[in-house]
Formats: C-alpha cells, sequence, structure tokens
C-alpha cells in the first residue's frame, strides 16, 4: 500500500494540541492505495484513451462553450475520475469539471463503460449534503489536490478547479504558519 502524507492545520497556528501530553501534533490527511505502479498507469491510459467526442459536443452546445475550453474539462474529469479508481476514499469534486460530468451521466451507456474500462467498477456521483460540514468539503478539497499533484506531478489548475488553492495547507479555514508543507510518500509493501 502507498500512503502520501499531508499535514494540516486545525488552527491558524498549525498544530493541534494533545491534551494527553499537552504537546503540539502537526494533523495529517492521509491519501491511500492499493494500486501497484502499473495498475495506477493502466488506470490513466484507460481514461486518457477514452473517446469522449459524443459528450463534448453536447457540452459545447449545452454551456456555449468553445472546442478548446469542453476539452480541457474532459481531460480533467478524465483525471478526477481516474484518482477516484486510484486512491481509496473521497476526493473533493467541484467547478466547471462537474458541470462536464453531469453531462457525461447524461450518456449512460459510455458512462458505464467509462467506468467498467477505468475502474472495473461504477464510480458514482455523490454530491456533499447540504448539511455536510465544511470542514469534511476542505479535507476532501486537500486529498484531491494531494492525489491530483502526486498522480500527475503539478498542482491542479486553479482556473478549472476552484479552490484548488487550499492546497494542503489548508483545513477548515486554517493556514499552516510556514505556508511550506510539503508531501511524502512511503511505500508499505
Amino acid at each position: 500500500m502507498t500512503q502520501f502524507i499531508a499535514p494540516t492545520a486545525e488552527n491558524n497556528s498549525g498544530r493541534s494540541l494533545n491534551p494527553q501530553d499537552d504537546v503540539w501534533h502537526e494533523p495529517e490527511i492521509r491519501l491511500t492505495t492499493r494500486k501497484t505502479p502499473q495498475q495506477i498507469r493502466e488506470i490513466i491510459a484507460a481514461a486518457e484513451n477514452f473517446p469522449l467526442n459524443r459528450i463534448i459536443r453536447r457540452y459545447m452546445a449545452d454551456k456555449c462553450i468553445d472546442p478548446e475550453v469542453a476539452a480541457s474539462h474532459a481531460r480533467e474529469l478524465k483525471r478526477f475520475l481516474a484518482l477516484s479508481a486510484i486512491y481509496d476514499g473521497p476526493l473533493a469534486m467541484r467547478g466547471p469539471v462537474d458541470d462536464f460530468w453531469h453531462t457525461f451521466l447524461l450518456f449512460t451507456e459510455e458512462y458505464r463503460s467509462f467506468c467498467n474500462d477505468v475502474a472495473g467498477t461504477f464510480l458514482h456521483h455523490v454530491p456533499h449534503a447540504d448539511d455536510a460540514p465544511s470542514c469534511r468539503s476542505a479535507i476532501d478539497t486537500t486529498r484531491f489536490n494531494l492525489a491530483y499533484a502526486a498522480t500527475f506531478g503539478q498542482a491542479p489548475d486553479a482556473a478549472l478547479w476552484p479552490d484548488a488553492g487550499y492546497s494542503t495547507c489548508l483545513i477548515c479555514m486554517a493556514i499552516c504558519e510556514s505556508r511550506n508543507c510539503s508531501v511524502t510518500a512511503s511505500s508499505d509493501l
């Protein structure tokens, strides 16, 4: 199992107090996968190579946007769904990429085929409930940002992923003191 760990902050000092030992501890978010590096490459390739031409045309017509923008939304949705197939636990979905996902869901046969080819199972669209704590969304956003950077070697494009600036430093509206958070990876094989 591979784990990616991001330090986070629970208050403005960037640390949490453990009442049992009166010592400040850095909280963390764990991102795990049970996939091998080869499986991860295969998932990403399957997602990237899946044709979405019909869905892109429908999306362009519905949203009145140009082909380049629609193609970038499609690419980012493929990446998001690949990450969902690779990593355990929820990842935040937001912005125009979510709009593209809604269009993709209208094409049920293509969507089911994509899920089978990429994940081997159906990937459900599960929006946060209106009463879900905003902290949950911030944690899922941080998990997404961490997964994206670990998998694709770059941060998600903030223009396509609003609030991508949460980074690994922002949890529950608390900011790391140093703003120099880092990502570490470890393998438990």
